[in-house]
């Protein structure tokens, strides 16, 4: 019989080897190319959609597991997500990648299509949510479903070049990390077992949000997608923190190196 041993070491080999030869096939860009660097940023979101790399601690972006997220809506509600899923983040196309080594910042645009499912509580008596559907407290535990179509997610970035055992890496700042949002497409909200007291009011909230969704966007949507970003953001961390510099950048990094 084979050994189980055998085949757990075979497979923790065969995912280590997958995970450099596709750190391998990125591409090196000098600094200056925003072509060359959209390459691969797209390559890093496709590389590690469906399987991750478990070496890095980096889970399947696409699609992206949420448990018990806490979203805030300009304290008017307090939505969680107790079980969803993400996709389309693989699919993001990346419009523009601007590097700047010398002032260590970077500014990275995605438009992205994604559609986000899910089963949800939320509770929520602001003066604003009383003020459009009536008195009664929002409740609801249930399923829900929204897909956002051409949204431009800007990422404007910090980092520091650092040296560790003698490899140089791109360390992102993640305190100094902005995010910015702006929805170029149409949104559409389907959701059940949603009530605002007593009264049923599924179809209310879906027709509201899926006919004002621009509004809405408008309010408090960056809001609630930055929680949701910083999730997404960490991946990208935690892949430039353990791969070298030297596998994605041409030329010499040494000027830059803080340490």
């Amino acid at each position: 019989m084979f050994n189980k041993n055998y085949c757990f070491v075979f497979l923790c080999g065969y995912l280590a080897f997958c995970d450099a030869a596709f750190v391998d096939t990125l591409g090196k860009c000098q600094p200056e190319d925003g072509d060359c660097l959209k390459k691969v940023i797209k390559g890093v979101l496709e590389g590690i959609a469906t399987t991750g790399i478990p070496e890095y601690d980096i889970p399947p972006i696409d699609p992206f597991k949420l448990t018990n997220l806490k979203l805030n809506f300009m304290d008017m509600a307090e939505l969680t997500v107790k079980e969803g899923v993400i996709k389309g983040l693989k699919n993001c196309e990346v419009t523009d990648a601007m590097l700047h080594m010398d002032k260590g910042s970077v500014v990275l645009k995605l438009v992205c299509d994604i559609s986000a499912k899910g089963k949800y509580e939320v509770t929520g008596s602001g003066t604003a949510l009383k003020d459009l559907f009536g008195p009664g407290a929002l409740k609801g535990s249930g399923n829900a479903k929204l897909k956002i179509d051409k949204i431009l997610i800007t990422f404007k970035v910090k980092f520091d070049v650092v040296k560790r055992d003698g490899k140089t890496y791109v360390t992102f700042v993640k305190d100094l990390t902005t995010y910015d949002f702006d929805l170029q497409g149409p949104s559409h909200l389907t959701i059940d077992q949603l009530y605002i007291g007593d009264v049923e009011s599924s179809k209310l909230i879906m027709d509201y949000y899926n006919q004002n969704y621009k509004t809405i966007w408008q309010s408090f949507g960056k809001s609630t997608l930055v929680t949701a970003t910083d999730i997404a953001f960490e991946m990208l961390y935690r892949f430039f923190d353990n791969v070298e510099a030297e596998k994605y950048l041409a030329g010499d990094l040494s000027k830059y190196v803080k340490n």
